[in-house]
């Protein structure tokens, strides 16, 4: 395997259409991305990189990529790479993300984007033109994701009230290793809520076109288990479980709810509540996912079923990076980009400090 570009060069020329991606990461996610990109004509992964060589010329063979190197900056600087994917752990994404720009390439982040919304805020003046992706929107590509959007669009509930969300796992020995980023504040910047609460959050304000804007949060968060702790990474001191209230301008609120390792039964809910009804919908749809809007009429409450899906889901996790390549290719924005991405940002810090404190927030963005 050549760490060289130069038979990418004569075996790759950038064809139209066609968004040549550079993968930086190959441990949990990078995988799956070039996965995802290689379902799409558009695009073509030509390096991946990775700290550890054997991670990089593994992926590099499973998927026929040219170039595998230990440096990420060999990708960064590659003139014959257009875009990079950031799939590392997210203490480490900021340079990279900053370099990337700078370099006049589009860019992939995973999620969380940024250990806070201070450092995105800083990638703003360096984005210019180029395409700006957080992979935070994973929800919004599964099928009930899509047809939740369509859905709001047909039915409305009125003048909105109340969002809840509860997503609750309940508490499971695990068979494999945990790595070591999952649950450290200092390598992840949080726990349950930037793993998994930025996918609920993204999926409810980008289905409101992202008009929610928080004005206050109280929240609680706290860390595993005692009983359980010998079943994540040692040094992990990040929440397994968080509660927040968030009072957006409009006088939307929102019951925001999400936990692992729980005592609690499995739950996966998500509702709209305005005061002509309210949508309900599973959180990760299922074999049996339907979407329900209970409707306020002159006889009374009545119940319709607008959607039904049977059978599994297809792979959310391509959706990003398919989403990212075909907004570079059709020069438009990806589902979720730069802007977005701080706005749920700034939501995760004021839930983070609400929690810390013990206090209410109060956003100073107005």
């Amino acid at each position: 395997m050549t760490s060289s570009s130069d038979d990418i060069v004569s075996t790759n020329q950038k064809r139209a259409g066609m968004v040549r991606l550079g993968v930086i990461g190959c441990g949990v996610i990078g995988p799956t991305h070039i996965a995802g990109a290689s379902s799409n004509s558009r695009a073509h992964v030509v390096g991946v990189a990775d700290l550890v060589r054997a991670k990089a010329e593994g992926v590099a063979e499973k998927f026929n990529i040219p170039r595998a190197t230990t440096k990420a900056m060999d990708l960064v600087n590659d003139p014959n790479i257009d875009a990079i994917v950031l799939a590392m752990p997210t203490s480490d994404r900021f340079e990279l993300a900053r370099a990337t720009l700078m370099a006049g390439k589009h860019l992939l982040i995973e999620k969380p984007a940024a250990m806070n919304g201070a450092e995105l805020k800083q990638l703003v003046p360096l984005a210019k033109d180029r395409v700006v992706a957080c992979a935070s929107s994973r929800f919004r590509y599964s099928p009930v994701g899509k047809a939740f959007a369509t859905i709001l669009k047909s039915y409305p509930v009125g003048k909105l009230r109340l969002l809840q969300v509860r997503a609750s796992v309940p508490a499971s020995i695990r068979t494999d290793a945990p790595p070591a980023w999952r649950l450290n504040r200092s390598l992840n910047g949080g726990g349950i809520l930037v793993n998994w609460g930025v996918y609920d959050l993204d999926f409810l304000v980008g289905s409101l076109d992202w008009s929610l804007q928080p004005l206050e949060v109280m929240a609680a968060a706290w860390p595993i288990m005692p009983d359980l702790s010998k079943w994540v990474a040692a040094g992990s001191d990040a929440e397994t479980h968080v509660k927040a209230m968030i009072r957006f301008r409009n006088g939307v609120v929102l019951d925001y709810e999400r936990a692992e390792f729980n005592s609690g039964k499995p739950e996966f809910v998500w509702r709209m509540t305005g005061d002509q009804g309210t949508l309900e919908v599973p959180m990760l749809g299922g074999d049996q996912c339907c979407i329900t809007l209970s409707e306020v009429t002159p006889d009374g409450l009545v119940e319709h079923e607008l959607w039904r899906q049977c059978g599994p889901n297809p792979d959310v996790h391509f959706g990003p990076v398919n989403d990212f390549v075909d907004a570079i290719v059709d020069c438009r924005p990806p589902l979720t980009g730069l802007r977005q991405a701080i706005a749920l940002t700034q939501l995760t810090d004021m839930i983070y400090e609400s929690a810390e404190t013990g206090r209410a927030v109060i956003s100073n963005e107005t």
